[in-house]
């Protein structure tokens, strides 16, 4: 296999995760949208009340849907996760990368924060409400874009120099050693940005999470404030209305 093949089937692996991550966001609201468009067609020429009656009880039927969708999907992204874990560790067994210490351990590094991203990060998502979602998917979606953009140049870079090296340093083992080695630190980094971005994920997840808990319960705060308040004027308004005694004394 060439270094074009191999570094390419390498990148792959990579991104294969967070390409998961993304559609465990998007799956259930892609699903929500057709049960929801489905609904709206089927019940367009029925009577107001009928549609609202019948709109609410597939609507139900579609939540339910949802949820079952979720499952599958579930089983889906760890099946997935299950076939990234075997082929991280045939790269880390593969005898070509394993004479580049310094890679084979990002490889290990990234496999383990890729383990701990499944746990964290899908229970995060799963705690979210579809339109969080949504959210949640185009966070990733940003930031990913950004990082394969690099990864993908960086690849493609480290396998023309592995290429060349290896061709035009032949006779020169020594100088092909050091040169092997500043592509395989060039090569470490783009993996340790992988790394570093599922951590920053996971943070960004929970922070999301944390936000809309925080805010939900600022608005409570808010609500129960105002009815004390009513309540408290309330309770002035009837004291202040209220007939006393001496006021029925004629003078």
């Amino acid at each position: 296999m060439s270094w074009m093949d191999k570094l390419s089937a390498l990148g792959g692996v990579i991104a294969k995760p967070f390409e998961i991550l993304a559609d465990y966001c998007k799956e259930p609201i892609r699903n929500w949208e057709h049960e929801r468009n489905e609904t709206a067609k089927s019940n367009a020429h029925q009577l107001e009340k009928e549609f609202e009656l019948a709109k609410i009880s597939a609507e139900s039927d579609a939540r339910i849907r949802e949820r079952q969708a979720d499952t599958d999907l579930a089983i889906k992204r760890e099946t997935e996760i299950e076939k990234i874990s075997i082929e991280l560790d045939e790269w880390i067994k593969d005898q070509e990368v394993a004479r580049f210490e310094r890679l084979t351990e990002s490889i290990i590094k990234y496999r383990q924060q890729f383990v701990e991203l499944n746990i964290n990060a899908t229970n995060a998502i799963g705690l979210m409400q579809l339109e969080l979602r949504s959210r949640a998917h185009d966070l990733i979606v940003e930031k990913v874009k950004k990082y394969k953009a690099l990864q993908d140049d960086a690849l493609l870079e480290a396998a023309h120099d592995f290429t060349r090296i290896e061709k035009d340093f032949v006779d020169n083992p020594a100088a092909k050693k050091i040169l092997m080695a500043a592509v395989e630190k060039k090569l470490s980094t783009v993996i340790d940005g992988a790394t570093n971005l599922m951590g920053e994920l996971q943070v960004d997840l929970r922070s999301l999470n944390e936000s809309i808990s925080s805010l939900a319960n600022s608005g409570e705060k808010f609500i129960n404030n105002h009815l004390q308040q009513f309540h408290s004027r309330q309770i002035g308004s009837i004291e202040h209305l209220t007939v006393k005694p001496t006021d029925l004394l004629i003078e």
